[in-house]
């Protein structure tokens, strides 16, 4: 608080911030479990806060999962190239979208605006056709994003500016602008399985099924976050950019989750001793929280008070 006093006249000025809450679901982390190599079937299931995980029932293989910025879980089924919808608890909503090509890879995710980007390869095509599409909140499709590097694709993230970030088995990550044009593709060294973000747009990827590697948002190395602990599958990483890393030691048997901070340092297991591996893991998608900065001035006892919404945010 400031107060400037010349003669009878005095200004006060004061700023209040409002911090927002994080919505219910911000943490709530969506696997889809797959028990053996070559299975038809898969488990999907929903873990949040304090409340035992729900089965949502899912009667096909689920390639990938996703969460929206309201929380409705999205589920991809790789024999149909349907995307089924669920309700934040788990209940069936119906078939949210049918992707033009299949979806092989399973590369889907929500941009802040509750854009579903999908992206599809044309398997009947000798250079493996690929795209990004994108669909509305209400599921109708908008179109093509852009065109992908050929090959199918494993995973995708996409960052509070709505940058996309697109991982394809042969050893690369693309990544483009809001418009959809490609700014930078860059080599990861190793085959690829899945893509994170955090917070501050670092990259994680998951290589060769045995690491956990962090590059920049421009592809620089930072070095390698997770190893050495069985089989890797999947990576997501929670609103306070702890990494979730799924995997197992014995496919069958034990499958795992693992929670690292964003340096490695191991910070206990989240799931353990479950059949199976998670093939792909979802929080939802980073949605910046409105908080409101107001400004009050006094002037010889006179208020006048400005207002203006910003955008506080915490972010995968």
């Amino acid at each position: 608080m400031m107060k400037i006093f010349r003669g009878s006249v005095f200004v006060l000025l004061g700023v209040v911030a409002c911090s927002c809450s994080r919505p219910s679901f911000a943490d709530n982390l969506l696997a889809s479990w797959v028990d053996a190599p070559g299975q038809k079937f898969s488990r999907v299931e929903i873990y949040r806060d304090s409340v035992p995980k729900v089965d949502l029932n899912f009667s096909d293989l689920a390639i990938a999962v996703a969460i929206d910025p309201n929380g409705d879980l999205y589920v991809v089924s790789l024999a149909s190239a349907q995307i089924q919808k669920y309700s934040s608890a788990g209940l069936p909503q119906g078939v949210f979208a049918t992707a033009s090509l299949p979806l092989y890879g399973g590369g889907v995710a929500f941009n802040a605006a509750g854009n579903l980007f999908v992206a599809t390869t044309d398997m009947f095509r000798p250079n493996l056709t690929s795209s990004i599409e994108q669909y509305a909140s209400n599921g109708a499709q908008l179109g093509m994003f852009a065109a992908a590097a050929p090959g199918v694709h494993v995973d995708m993230a996409i960052d509070r500016d709505g940058h996309v970030y697109l991982t394809t088995v042969n050893s690369s990550i693309q990544r483009f602008g809001s418009d959809g044009t490609l700014l930078n593709t860059f080599a990861t060294g190793g085959k690829l399985n899945s893509l994170a973000l955090d917070s501050q747009s670092s990259v994680y990827a998951v290589i060769n099924n045995s690491s956990v590697v962090a590059f920049s948002s421009s592809g620089a190395p930072l070095g390698t976050i997770v190893s050495g602990v069985g089989f890797i599958q999947s990576i997501a990483v929670d609103s306070d950019d702890v990494l979730y890393v799924g995997g197992g030691v014995e496919f069958a048997s034990q499958g795992f989750i693992k929670k690292y901070s964003p340096s490695g340092t191991f910070l206990g297991d989240f799931v353990s001793g479950q059949p199976g591996i998670p093939l792909d893991l979802s929080f939802a998608a980073p949605v910046p929280e409105p908080g409101t900065l107001t400004l009050c001035v006094f002037v010889g006892g006179c208020a006048l008070a400005l207002s203006r919404r910003w955008q506080f945010g915490s972010e995968h």
